[in-house]
């Protein structure tokens, strides 16, 4: 985390005074082709072509949204009724979109000063083969967003408690960016709730490359056009050409007051152990970063040696929006593996002829 981070945010902490506003308004928010590899060979999630053909738009849709952009196969982007809940927890309203009625489930996660309209895309997709919950963190979007410390921590134990509200007992979580920190840290503490680990371009021991460009606009986090600057971070998370179609979704942004921003922003590059989470998760783990490396996967794949990798083309962070067609075939095929090596493992050893003593398969 650059120094100057560390400056902005303990000085924020220290000078803050009242309450920020806690209205928001809007939607919207983050965004590949691509090869995910596994260590098995054989085992790649370069499976884009099989889904080409699935309808991601039909009758899903209504006409809340704007045209966001149009894509080589003449996609166009709109935003749908999500129809958001909200449970509450301590007094807080946490805000989520349910959809599907399968019975494999999907968690949403989105990251830093967005909100689950980041991950509509993946709700589209995946709501036909899955229960699919999409969240708006504490403090994002239609949540509630009391005077407090957000951390990675926090997140998760709020996450893990709406899955039990929602009487959710297993399940696969997928999230974008800050949202990646909290899947980790719910598939390390709770193995028995999380069945896997999707983190979507989520940071990790970024580059120094990349510090360089982004700490010079942290200290506009603390002024009166904190909104601004928080755009120009995801802008420069972003590449040029990812610019004429995502600078509209980001008028919208952040979804999230300044307080909120400042502290989840300490808590998820500062406070959160990371390296601990990712080394003390025991679920499958994949990681699916962007045109931009957030993070070391040489590290990471230390960390966690059986971690699937893969990487989008043609777009920056806000790939599951801007290449979601790369990111959803990625994500199947992760969870399609998953569960193919589950089902394995429950299978008898037909190579041991001991009767009566069933033998499981060690994958």
């Amino acid at each position: 985390m650059p120094g100057c981070l560390r400056h902005v945010i303990a000085r924020r902490s220290t000078e803050r005074a009242g309450k920020e506003d806690a209205c928001r308004e809007g939607k919207v928010g983050e965004i590949g082709r691509q090869s995910i590899q596994s260590d098995t060979p054989g085992q790649s999630l370069d499976t884009l072509s099989a889904f080409r053909r699935h309808n991601l738009l039909h009758d899903h849709f209504d006409d809340q949204f704007v045209e966001l952009f149009q894509g080589p196969d003449e996609l166009k982007c709109r935003k749908r009724s999500t129809n958001v809940q909200n449970k509450l927890r301590d007094s807080v309203p946490l805000a989520f979109s349910k959809s599907g009625d399968q019975e494999n489930a999907l968690l949403l996660i989105h990251g830093w000063g967005c909100d689950h309209t980041t991950l509509l895309r993946q709700q589209t997709f995946f709501e036909h083969s899955h229960t699919v919950i999409n969240v708006d963190l504490r403090g994002h979007g239609e949540s509630g967003a009391p005077e407090a410390v957000y951390s990675i921590a926090q997140y998760a134990d709020d996450v893990m408690w709406l899955c039990g509200e929602l009487g959710i007992t297993r399940v696969a979580v997928v999230g974008h960016s800050m949202g990646g920190a909290v899947a980790l840290e719910m598939g390390y503490r709770n193995p028995a709730l999380v069945e896997a680990v999707a983190m979507l371009d989520t940071a990790f021991q970024a580059p120094s490359s990349l510090n360089n460009i982004l700490g010079p606009l942290v200290p506009g986090l603390m002024e009166a056009g904190f909104e601004a600057t928080y755009r120009s971070i995801m802008r420069a998370l972003s590449l040029p050409s990812d610019l004429p179609a995502l600078d509209p979704v980001l008028e919208s942004f952040p979804k999230a007051t300044q307080h909120v921003l400042l502290s989840s922003l300490k808590g998820h590059m500062e406070d959160h152990n990371f390296a601990a989470a990712a080394a003390g998760c025991t679920v499958p783990v994949a990681y699916i970063g962007a045109a931009q490396p957030l993070a070391d996967l040489v590290r990471l794949r230390e960390l966690i040696p059986e971690l699937m990798i893969g990487r989008t083309v043609g777009a920056g962070h806000f790939a599951p929006l801007l290449v979601h067609d790369q990111v959803d075939a990625m994500l199947l095929r992760f969870l399609t593996l998953v569960r193919l090596d589950k089902s394995a493992s429950m299978e008898p050893d037909r190579s041991r002829t001991v009767a009566n003593t069933p033998q499981l398969v060690n994958s």
